[in-house]
């Protein structure tokens, strides 16, 4: 039914009294920023309205199917035009055509249900005021309407209808005779339309709260993981960090220290207690070699015979001195031609004592000289023959051995350590600064090690006899190093601040400015020149999500489906956009921007 047929039936019309009613309250309350769109609005009339609030948002009430309203391209342009003054703007409506029309405009949209409106039986009828029906007839906004009429010049405010006030005021009262009080009219036309004021607040408050109520209900959120943390790590080995006892005025990365060395040598004295079987002769006999070439051979001091032993090991045999064996001599007579070798004869003593060195019978077949490929003889111009080569022996003897030496060297090298500390501190002489114990080299265990920088000396030699105490001397010797650093930084501790400091400074190794660096360094140490370490620089790009792109997920997720949004986030997760999500367990997103919440985890 009509404003126009409902007037002339004397039957109110719910809606038409509800928005008048708001209209007039919010008239008489400037700062409000609730505006009720009338029937016959325009887009400049509800422009200028917005503008005469003052307000910075504005929620518009809209009455069910208004013409102008119901498309789209009308609520872009009016957001277009409050944009330009920051004004933002939403609708609230029970037309849901009206809703989708705004929401596809880009304004927020809320569709709320009518209120239900008893009216009692047979009202009474109510002539309708000489204003009101002077007023022509609302006409539909047309686009020739719309051209005429300017959307950016302010309307004029106007006073509250009093009559549309005082007709709802007539309904909410029973119905009474009208003669008893005649003599009352005005006062009670007063009390009426200020009852009216008062319950259109109370309705005004309840629907609001009840519309408050409704909404919170529908705020949705919408949890999402950020994706994980990468880590890039960049290996460091040997970085040589530099190090002053006085620390330089400049921003290089320096360690603290002072640098000691001490030469040190550690004797002890041992005893062979128990005897032994130990060689006490060397084989020696006497070899000939032959020279089948017509030149003489050079065999120079240090020329070895080599013999294979019954072990299959060689046996080396030296000559007493140098020698060159003749060459070989041609001569003819009546019976033709005739070679005569030469050769000659030299004494060979085994290189080492003990029957080892006996061989048997033409046993040596090669020839070693110095700087020379060894020479297999009987395949060669040179050829060697010899009787038995006897001569080496054992006895049971006091001598030096490996058994006797260990227990005697390991005293040795713990004293050697001990008198290194003591003169490394002596070093250090001032008392600000204090030896390192972590930064002394050689270590207790490397000493320990056939290659660990230590020389030993033992008098007598390994398998020469001792006198009748069975005394021999152990004597080792070796060159000490370390930090003297100050008492309360040692280089540990420094190093938590020197090498990220020092590593910052390489380009290859620095992170990009979005990731957080990170040093672990696994190993340092000094080598009596320069102090190192090795390690590891991680560089870690933190988990997180660009404002940018939670605004595009949310705007994604508006009025999706459960089974839509979880689509679309696991293809999101598949590409490692996010780590994880969390979706409400609801049927339907809320499609109004400000009822869905896109949540990130830890932000």
């Amino acid at each position: 039914m009509s404003d126009e047929s409902a007037r002339q039936s004397g039957r109110p019309n719910p809606d038409r009294d509800a928005l008048a009613l708001l209209d007039a309250l919010l008239t008489e309350a400037p700062a409000a920023t609730v505006v009720v769109v009338r029937p016959n609005d325009t887009i400049g009339t509800v422009a200028a309205r917005i503008y005469a609030t003052g307000a910075a948002r504005i929620e518009l009430l809209f009455p069910p199917e208004h013409v102008e309203f119901r498309q789209p391209t009308s609520f872009s342009t009016l957001r277009s035009l409050l944009a330009e003054a920051g004004i933002a703007v939403s609708v609230v409506t029970v037309d849901p055509a009206i809703a989708a029309a705004a929401r596809r405009g880009q304004v927020s949209a809320v569709t709320v249900e009518p209120p239900v409106r008893t009216v009692a039986a047979d009202p009474p009828v109510v002539a309708t005021p000489a204003s009101r029906a002077a007023e022509p007839p609302t006409l539909p906004a047309t686009p020739a309407n719309r051209a005429v009429e300017p959307p950016t010049l302010p309307a004029a405010r106007r006073s509250p209808d009093v009559a549309v006030l005082h007709e709802a005021a007539t309904l909410a009262q029973p119905r009474r005779d009208a003669s008893r009080d005649a003599d009352t009219a005005p006062s009670r036309i007063q009390r009426n339309r200020r009852s009216a004021l008062i319950g259109t607040i109370v309705a005004l408050g309840m629907m609001l709260a009840g519309g408050a109520g409704w909404l919170s209900t529908q705020r949705t959120t919408v949890a999402i993981v950020p994706p994980r943390a990468a880590t890039e790590q960049h290996a460091f080995d040997g970085e040589v960090l530099p190090i002053a006892a006085a620390l330089p005025q400049s921003d290089v990365p320096t360690v603290q220290a002072r640098a000691l060395s001490v030469a040190v040598t550690f004797s002890v004295r041992g005893t062979v207690q128990a005897e032994s079987m130990v060689p006490t002769g060397r084989a020696q006999g006497i070899v000939t070699i032959i020279n089948t070439l017509e030149q003489p051979v050079e065999l120079p001091q240090g020329t070895d015979l080599i013999a294979n032993g019954a072990d299959g090991g060689e046996i080396r045999f030296m000559l007493d001195q140098a020698v060159t064996v003749p060459a070989a001599v041609t001569s003819s007579d009546a019976s033709g031609l005739s070679t005569t070798y030469g050769s000659l004869e030299v004494m060979a003593t085994a290189r080492v004592a003990g029957s080892t060195g006996n061989v048997p019978r033409d046993a040596i077949t090669r020839i070693a000289i110095p700087g020379q490929q060894p020479i297999v003889t009987d395949r060669s111009n040179v050829l060697i023959r010899h009787e038995a080569i006897t001569g080496g022996s054992e006895a049971l003897r006091r001598a030096v051995s490996d058994a006797a030496i260990q227990p005697v060297l390991g005293e040795a090298l713990t004293g050697l350590y001990r008198t290194a500390l003591d003169r490394l501190q002596q070093e250090i002489g001032d008392q600000a600064f204090t030896l390192d114990p972590e930064t002394i080299a050689p270590t207790p265990e490397r000493l320990a090690q056939p290659d660990g920088g230590v020389t030993v000396t033992v008098a007598p030699e390994v398998g020469e006899l001792v006198a009748d105490d069975g005394a021999f001397d152990v004597t080792v010797s070796a060159t000490f190093s370390a930090l003297a650093t100050p008492t309360d930084a040692p280089v540990r501790v420094q190093l938590q601040r020197i090498v990220p400091q020092h590593l910052v400074k390489q380009v290859t190794l620095v992170c990009q400015p979005s990731a957080l660096p990170a040093f672990v360094v696994d190993a340092w140490r000094w080598d009596g020149s320069e102090l190192s370490a090795d390690g590891v620089m991680s560089c870690t790009t933190p988990s997180q999500l660009s404002d940018e792109m939670v605004v595009r997920m949310h705007a994604a997720l508006l009025g999706m489906t459960r089974t839509e949004a979880r689509e679309y986030l696991e293809t999101l997760q598949s590409r490692g956009m996010i780590a994880g999500y969390t979706l409400p367990d609801v049927e339907r997103l809320p499609d109004i921007d400000w009822l869905l919440t896109v949540q990130v985890a830890g932000a």
